[in-house]
């Protein structure tokens, strides 16, 4: 009986790990282009928050027009286009929010003044929160000084 020779154990190697790196190469391509069809697009906008932030220098309410008046100044780089306010008042309550029309640049400080008329803005209010509306996150309250 003859015995036939099969392949030399070196060419049996040469030929798994190159099967290996065939399997590995397409798995790689799959995973990569699922990857970057799948997960969600990078937000700038989000991105941008993260240097972004402002401060309220003061907050004045005057009893005799129903008005608050604040200043507002940009303390980073990055525009505050959309700013909104929400009145808190001692029951509890919030306000629904009030749209201000004031965008902050770069370092820009800017005054204010939310009346009664437009804002229903009550004399039992107790402090005032303002809300960077294109940076949800960045939200500075005070309490207003009274006259």
């Amino acid at each position: 009986m003859r015995l036939s020779k099969g392949i030399s154990p070196l060419v049996a190697t040469v030929l798994l790990i190159a099967i290996a790196m065939a399997i590995a190469g397409i798995l790689s391509y799959w995973v990569s282009n699922y990857v970057s069809t799948n997960l969600p697009a990078s937000n700038q906008t989000q991105q941008d928050c993260i240097y972004a932030d402002f401060a309220i220098y003061s907050c004045i309410y005057n009893s005799t027009t129903n008005s608050i008046t604040l200043t507002l100044q940009n303390t980073r780089t990055i525009l505050l286009s959309d700013m909104g306010a929400y009145v808190t008042y001692t029951n509890g309550s919030l306000s629904g929010i009030m749209r201000l029309n004031v965008s902050l640049g770069a370092g820009d400080i800017k005054g204010l003044t939310l009346a009664n008329t437009t804002t229903n803005i009550s004399t039992g209010f107790s402090k005032i929160i303002i809300v960077s509306l294109n940076c949800p996150d960045k939200t500075h309250e005070s309490t207003c000084t009274r006259y």
